[in-house]
């Protein structure tokens, strides 16, 4: 935790500057900003959609 805290309090340029020296194709992990969805995820974006669950006091609250 004392690691993430550090990186969180270095400037945006020292960020980028460390993960590109640590990791160098650390921009893989952001993923594309449009991409399509295999049928897998079209299927739980559509069965989850509009679904919310808690845990309160021991028992699961669901919107279902």
């Amino acid at each position: 935790m004392r690691e993430l805290r550090d990186f969180s309090l270095l400037s945006v340029d020292e960020r980028k500057e460390r993960l590109a020296h640590e990791w160098p194709e650390w921009q893989i992990g952001l993923g594309q900003e449009i991409r399509t969805l295999s049928a897998t995820e079209l299927l739980n974006r559509d069965y989850y959609a509009g679904r919310v669950a808690a845990w309160i006091d021991g028992k699961q609250i669901s919107n279902d």
